[in-house]
């Protein structure tokens, strides 16, 4: 049994996709060099060593590690005018990358600040529930 499966796929079977994905991206110039550095460079581990906590605690900070990441993306853009839509969409999808292009350097900071959280809201809350179980066995 692997230690992550999603939609019955296996750990091996997702990182391989993930690393597809990835090289394509990579391959197409969608990542720039700069850009695989830095995040060779993160530590993908929000907590270092054992972390004891209850499983509310453990299961609010899956939660944040599932959310932490902002990025400013055109989802769906569609209109339901008939004459007008058509041009509000245009409008939509030529503002939306120019908007990433001048707020990437924020979204940046932004995920950053959002990972470092996490990583001390994780340490915060080992150290809580350490000392609440401490008080609770003396």
């Amino acid at each position: 049994m692997s230690w992550l499966s999603i939609l019955g796929k296996s750990d091996k079977v997702i990182e391989d996709g993930i690393s597809g994905r990835v090289n394509h991206k990579y391959q197409s110039g969608k990542y720039s060099d700069s850009e695989v550095m830095r995040v060779m460079k993160l530590s993908m581990f929000p907590f270092s060593g054992d972390l004891k906590v209850s499983d509310e605690t453990l299961e609010k900070i899956r939660r944040l590690c599932q959310v932490w990441d902002v990025d400013l993306r055109a989802r769906w853009i569609r209109s339901h005018r008939k004459w007008l839509g058509p041009f509000i969409v245009i409008f939509k999808r030529i503002t939306f990358p120019i908007a990433r292009l001048l707020l990437k350097d924020f979204i940046r900071q932004q995920r950053d600040f959002n990972a470092a959280s996490i990583s001390l809201m994780c340490e915060l809350a080992a150290k809580s529930e350490s000392k609440s179980s401490e008080k609770l066995n003396s």
